[in-house]
């Protein structure tokens, strides 16, 4: 469905097409009134080889006449009443209107703290109106496609506001919006009233609001951008809110696995009553080390004493005994760390059910601080994706009417009438031609 221009809504303005062929308009009716003039001349002259008119003569004059007066009447009814009325509708009845202009884009973050860089020549022209991103067109043409659409008739009151506007006493009844108006002669009216157009080298949005009053017009057009500037940042948060909750759900997902995976080795620990299995390992390790170093003493010394004290001597029987306690604890301590019996609970047992659990805890901590540093990244390349309406001119309040051109329509007026009189006398003229 084509969408109704400004210009459509007042019979004044759907006149302004045919003021371009006026020119030849009027060599049509000069062609015209030549041909009715003939064409009469050929009707009233006496036929030849007559000298004066006959009583069979009479029917044609009667003919010739009521062309003439069928003439004078046509020229009345399409000329002279239409002008007159024109000039009293335009002169009398015909409201004051008002135009309230706006100039608006869209803009996005990362372009505004682009252009508050010195030197920066593109934003320069860009702020001028000579040229725009691409994203920037775009976004500006759902600003427009928005100003034109059912939805903000609603969005701005529906029936209640647009009648609260346009349905007051005062208007005009052709101009005034009737009460009750189904909504889409309710858009079709709103589309007549309120009139963006777009810019598709800058991407500016210029939005002209037609009221009756000045004060109306400002505050429809104040309304407008701030309709504008709600639209651009649901639009915004839509697209933020889908992206962060998308990576809000990777971190909830990496944080439950990682309080898992803690309360899995919590519980090995637990069960083990051991906090660390690998440092238990390297402190066994170390207690065997040091034993092997007594035991080797002892041997030492016994090897010394051999020669001069009995086997049997007390100090023999002690570094023995000695020797014996050594290997013992060796022995009771590398059965701590390792066994040849599988069901034995030793610390290789537990220290490999940990280095697992130890591993997935790890694996889910760099998860986790990944899905983190995602999430961040999204809210900071949001941040800059972040779409925001820039006033390029601030709806003004109108100092006078601009509409309706009272003698500039009253003539349109006139001339359309006379443009369709003289087409109708040369139609005329060519029949009378034809039959002669």
């Amino acid at each position: 469905m084509s969408t109704p221009t400004r210009e459509s809504r007042r019979p004044q303005s759907a006149f302004k097409a045919l003021a371009a062929p006026a020119g030849g308009a009027l060599t049509l009716i000069a062609r015209a009134t030549t041909a009715l003039s003939e064409g009469a001349r050929n009707w009233l002259a006496p036929a030849p080889g007559f000298a004066s008119p006959t009583p069979s003569a009479e029917p044609e004059r009667q003919t010739a006449f009521s062309a003439g007066r069928a003439l004078l009447i046509s020229f009345v009814v399409m000329v002279v009443l239409p002008a007159i009325a024109a000039t009293v509708y335009f002169a009398v009845i015909a409201s004051n209107e008002y135009v309230s202009e706006t100039r608006l884009t869209v803009r996005a973050a990362s372009e505004e703290k682009q252009s508050s860089g010195p030197g920066d020549t593109a934003a320069l022209f860009s702020k001028m109106g000579l040229g725009g991103s691409k994203s920037t067109v775009q976004d500006s043409y759902l600003v427009l496609n928005y100003l034109k659409s059912r939805a903000v008739v609603q969005d701005i009151g529906g029936n209640e506001y647009m009648e609260s506007k346009y349905s007051r006493p005062e208007i005009d009844w052709v101009a005034r919006l009737s009460h009750g108006k189904p909504t889409e002669d309710l858009w079709k009216y709103w589309n007549s009233m309120v009139v963006p157009v777009i810019d598709a080298q800058s991407g500016i949005v210029t939005v002209k609001v037609y009221a009756f009053t000045a004060q109306d017009a400002f505050d429809i057009s104040t309304r407008l951008v701030a309709l504008s500037e709600r639209l651009i940042n649901r639009i915004s948060e839509r697209s933020r809110t889908a992206a962060v909750d998308e990576g809000q759900i990777e971190v909830d997902r990496a944080q439950r696995e990682l309080i898992d995976a803690r309360s899995r080795l919590q519980v090995f620990r637990n069960q083990s009553a051991t906090i660390d299995p690998v440092a238990q390992a390297s402190s066994i390790g170390d207690a065997i080390g040091k034993l092997l170093v007594d035991r080797g003493d002892i041997e030492n010394s016994m090897l010394t004493f051999s020669g001069t004290l009995a086997a049997t001597s007390p100090a023999v029987r002690i570094q023995k005994s000695r020797l014996d306690a050594i290997d013992k604890q060796i022995s009771d301590l590398k059965k701590q760390l390792t066994s040849s019996n599988a069901g034995d609970n030793t610390l290789s047992t537990e220290l490999a059910t940990f280095e697992q659990l130890k591993l997935k805890q790890e694996f889910a901590e760099k998860k986790y601080s990944t899905a983190q540093q995602s999430l961040d990244h999204s809210n900071l390349e949001l941040e800059k994706k972040q779409l925001f309406v820039s006033l390029v001119v601030e709806p003004g309040l109108p100092q006078y009417p601009l509409f309706p051109e009272r003698g500039v329509d009253i003539l349109l007026v006139f001339a359309l009438g006379f443009v369709s009189w003289g087409i109708l006398c040369l139609i005329s003229a060519s029949v009378l031609d034809h039959f002669v």
